[in-house]
């Protein structure tokens, strides 16, 4: 028996001032995903879901676009006219008139026909923009959009298709001629620009760029997001994460209290998510998803598990998307995976990774809700954990022979 369902638990008779409400249960319980496979081996560099409903996925071996159902691929072909301009695709942007906008590695800018299927050039030439090497798109809140790239950040006119580039002086100064891995303009309009050397906001109205502090030497900025609550996240690369609050002019780095073996501050944060509910998930290079909790910023760590199933399909996770319907979509390496964080009728605890005592092989066979909040659980092989409703440690009483009298006895629990 692979996991632990305590609805029972919640239902039990409870005093009233005793009860704990269901929400604590809901943050300390295992997230359950659901295993998309796509019919094209895909290696993602980010996720966007369209007015339709579609959901793109950008990746070094195309553009696929996912109906829930089945893909479709769209590949760069010299050969074809109207073809994807390169394979690697780099960034994703809906524009207000629901056209989309393709970031491509070597290839420049496209938009693509969603009609016909076919890919479009912006401008006269991929070589109207600084750099060829398109690594992040923003609109710029008119008619136009951002573009970062190898060599600087431009801006495109999308009627004209004329381009102010960054070598030419076209746009605001305070930014050196450098990669701009990624962009954001926030729910205040302002700009936010990720690169090689920190993190640059263009404030509304402003005449010029200006870098916020983070008490570091340098990070690199890899991706940008808005949570609910205002506040901006940048995810850097080998060097975790970093929060800057409404109206901050600085940038604070995420601190990993929960004792994991690897600590986010030293990791590639590859994708950002807000899950809602007061959550963000940050997507690592190897080492699964960090929720982080921003009442109480405490962080856990959700991983890939061999023996349950229903665990996130693996460790390196690219790319995260939170769609309109609320589902979580978590992509790497040729998988899909998804999570419903609405779905709170049951709690899930799984016994791997010895979160619960008998590790995968655990079988409960006596649940007792206490008035103080904790549930205990006996265990068919011996021994009970106590588990608390706030996420925190569980505590593990076991039989032992030799110990004081007030070990537990070296038998099954059953009652």
């Amino acid at each position: 028996m692979l996991s632990v369902v305590l609805a029972a638990c919640l239902l039990a008779p409870w005093p009233v001032q005793a009860q704990p409400s269901p929400g604590r249960w809901e943050r300390s319980a295992t997230p359950v995903f659901r295993h998309a496979r796509l019919q094209n081996d895909i290696a993602p560099t980010g996720m966007l879901q369209d007015r339709d409903g579609l959901i793109w996925i950008a990746s070094q071996t195309g553009l696929v676009s996912w109906d829930g159902y089945r893909s479709r691929q769209y590949i760069a072909d010299p050969n074809v006219p109207g073809s994807l301009p390169a394979a690697f695709v780099n960034a994703l942007h809906e524009d207000r008139q629901g056209r989309l906008w393709v970031g491509t590695d070597s290839g420049g800018l496209a938009r693509l026909d969603k009609d016909s299927g076919r890919f479009e050039s912006p401008t006269a030439s991929p070589q109207a923009l600084s750099s060829t090497r398109v690594f992040s798109l923003a609109d710029d809140g008119a008619d136009g959009l951002w573009v970062g790239t190898a060599q600087g950040l431009d801006r495109l006119d999308t009627a004209s298709g004329r381009v102010r580039r960054h070598a030419d002086g076209g746009i605001p100064p305070g930014l050196a001629p450098q990669r701009i891995s990624a962009l954001l303009r926030d729910s205040r309009g302002d700009l936010w620009v990720g690169t090689y050397q920190g993190l640059y906001r263009l404030g509304v109205g402003a005449q010029a760029f200006q870098a916020l502090p983070t008490g570091r030497a340098a990070i690199e900025v890899r991706r940008l997001i808005e949570d609910s609550e205002g506040r901006v996240w940048a995810g850097t690369r080998e060097s975790g994460a970093f929060v800057v609050e409404p109206g901050a002019a600085s940038a604070r780095q995420l601190q990993d209290g929960g004792g994991d073996r690897q600590r986010v501050e030293t990791e590639w944060v590859s994708a950002i998510v807000d899950v809602g509910d007061h959550r963000v998930w940050l997507g690592t290079w190897g080492q699964g998803i960090v929720e982080v909790d921003t009442h109480t910023w405490r962080t856990r760590r959700l991983r890939h598990d061999a023996e349950v199933p229903a665990s996130l399909a693996q460790d390196t996770v690219l790319a995260l998307l939170r769609d309109r319907s609320g589902l979580v979509w978590a992509s790497g390496p040729n998988l899909l995976d998804s999570h419903d964080p609405a779905q709170r009728a049951v709690s899930t605890w799984y016994g791997g990774g010895g979160r619960l005592l008998g590790g995968a092989r655990t079988q409960i066979d006596a649940v007792l809700a206490r008035r103080d909040g904790t549930v205990w659980l006996g265990n068919l092989s011996g021994g009970i954990d106590i588990v608390p409703p706030d996420g925190g440690p569980s505590l593990r009483l076991m039989p032992r022979d030799g110990e004081p009298r007030d070990a537990l006895p070296k038998a099954s629990v059953i009652a």
